[in-house]
Parts: C-alpha cells; structure tokens; sequence
C-alpha cells in the first residue's frame, strides 16, 4: 500500500487528531495536538481559535519536501516550492482570502478544498441572535437591570418580517432555513443569474443587478457573500440609502462587502435602524473605529462560526475527504482559486 504524507498545521484536539490519523491506514501523520506551523504567526493568527502552534524544534522544511496532502489554516508564500510534492490542501476555513494571498492562490498547481458548509449552523444561529436582539430590545432591558430599572416596553416579533440575504451557498440557505422557519419571508440574491429553479425556503431570489430591489423590501439585510471582487464595497452608500430607516444589516460573509465608512455615517445619520457585524474590513477591528461605540451595533470578533462542533463536523469531513483522495473519489468542496471560493 502506497503511503501519503499528511502535514496537519491546523489546531486539533487530541482526539480529533487521532480521528484524522486512524482515517485509512496509508495515511502517515506529521502533525500533534495543535499541529504544526509552517511560519511563526502574526498577531491575527495568534488569535485563530485554528491557527496551529509553532514548534521552532520542529524542521517543517523536511516535512513539507516530502508532503502530499496539507490540512492547513494557513499558507505562506512560496508553498509549491517548499512542497514539491503537493497535490492538495485542505483548507480549515471557507472563504479562500483567509489561506493564503491571492496571487499566490492563482498560482497554485493543486486541489484546494475547503470547509464551505462546516460553519453554517452556528452563522444561521448568529444571525438569528443578532436579529432577536433586535427586533426584541434585549441591550435596553440588560441596561435597564443594571440600573434595577422595572420598566415594560412594547417590542416586535420576527414573524412576518421580510428578510434579504446576500449569497446563497450554504450558510445562506440555512439562514433562509431557519428565518423560514420563523415565519420569515425570505428573499435572496445571489451571484448567478436566477433559474426559476425553486430554492427551499426561499420565496424569491433576485439577480445581482436587482440587489436594490432586495434592500427596498427587507426588514432584515444579511450578508454572507465570500470576498471577491464582484462582492467588494457591493454595499455601499446607493445602497445603504436604499434600505428603509427601520432596516438592520447583519454581515457574517466578509467585512469587505460594506464601505465601512459609509456604514458609519448610515448608523450615525439614522438611514438604517442599526447592524450586527460578526466581519469587518480590518480585523481585528481597529480600537478607534466609531462602530465600537455606535449605540445601535453589535460588534462580534469574527466569532460566529467558532464552536466546538464546527470542528467536529470538520473533522468529519477531513476524514471522509482522505478516505476519497486515497481511493480515488471525488473529493467534497472542490473550490475554484479563480473565484476565491
């Protein structure tokens, strides 16, 4: 049996790493609990709950000359060359601007495939607290028990509420799922131009050009588009000012698809009722940004999708996608460097 060598620089618990280890006996496993780093990290890599440890004692140059297959957080600069032998990495992440920069991504000669799916429960379950925060005055009732303040309010209900979401790949359709499940109605927009194909839970979907369309009739603007081009500053001040005054945005895509400036002065200037942001253009968010202060905005570290079963459903799919790469199989979340995602 011909054997495959695996780099795991990525930040598993034991017991996921055996998970890993015992997925098919050709598998030889260079990586521990926390895995391996290939560089040093940065100050933002230092806060990735995925972010493997760096162990200077380990020589990750004659790791990475003889390696195969990297399940990987994160990627250098110059991978191909100090890993001749690749022929896929599994990324521990979804949107591709994260792995590695992209001209070294349109450089790249191997497979990639990612964790698109992995995060969308616990995105779905972000949105839908940031939107009963809202929608039910939570923040004015935690003040006001602070203060030992008993006083009642009338408050709103999602039932019935228009919902938009921007991007429609996984995590979207489960946020339609959810706010469906609601009583929601929900409408979408998505990068392809519409079918007519039905998309569950999901009452319309309008093309890219017909996004002003979505924002005049939502209550609730989600996005969970990934960063491209095509997506970058897709909402910006036309469109800001297209949503009604009692509109939230909620972004848990990437912070690089709102003008945040722009975004400010919305907030601010009372065009829209407030956001929810779990993803910003500069992260981590810059400690003299307004929006830490906005009274209407919650502020999330990039922290949506970070739970413990995230890594567990990763880990299943790690595994599965190694039985399949050895046997030959299809592998699952096949993305496009092209498209960053």
């Amino acid at each position: 049996m011909r054997q495959i060598p695996v780099l795991l620089s990525a930040n598993f618990d034991a017991a996921q790493v055996e998970t890993i280890r015992a997925a098919h006996p050709a598998i030889v496993l260079h990586g521990a609990e926390g895995g391996y780093a290939i560089e040093p990290p940065s100050g933002l890599d230092a806060q990735e709950m995925t972010y493997p440890r760096y162990r200077p004692e380990i020589d990750i140059d004659a790791i990475l000359h003889g390696v195969e297959v990297i399940i990987a957080s994160r990627l250098p600069r110059g991978i191909s060359a100090r890993a001749p032998q690749l022929k896929w990495v599994q990324y521990v992440g979804a949107g591709l601007d994260h792995l590695m920069p992209a001209d070294e991504l349109r450089r790249a000669t191997y497979v990639i495939t990612n964790f698109s799916g992995v995060h969308a429960i616990p995105l779905a379950e972000a949105v839908l607290t940031m939107m009963l925060t809202f929608v039910k005055s939570w923040s004015v009732f935690h003040d006001q028990q602070r203060r030992h303040l008993w006083q009642r309010h009338v408050i709103g209900e999602l039932h019935g509420q228009t919902v938009g979401i921007i991007g429609l790949g996984r995590v979207g359709r489960q946020i339609a799922r959810v706010c469906s499940s609601l009583g929601m109605r929900v409408v979408a927009v998505r990068r392809s131009e519409p079918t007519g194909v039905p998309v569950d839970h999901v009452e319309h979907v309008f093309s890219r050009t017909q996004l002003h369309e979505l924002l005049a009739v939502s209550d609730f603007v989600v996005g969970s588009a990934p960063a491209t081009p095509e997506t970058h500053h897709m909402l910006g001040e036309a469109e800001l000012r297209q949503m009604k005054p009692g509109t939230y945005l909620i972004n848990v895509g990437r912070g690089q698809l709102i003008d945040e400036p722009v975004l400010v002065r919305a907030l601010a200037e009372g065009w829209i009722a407030g956001a929810g942001l779990d993803v910003f253009e500069a992260e981590p968010l810059p400690e003299q940004s307004p929006l830490w202060d906005l009274p209407n905005v919650f502020v999330l570290p990039h922290q949506g999708s970070d739970t413990f079963s995230t890594l567990d459903r990763g880990v299943d799919l790690i595994r599965d996608n190694l039985r399949r790469y050895i046997e030959g199989r299809p592998l699952e979340n096949v993305v496009d460097p092209a498209r960053g995602y």
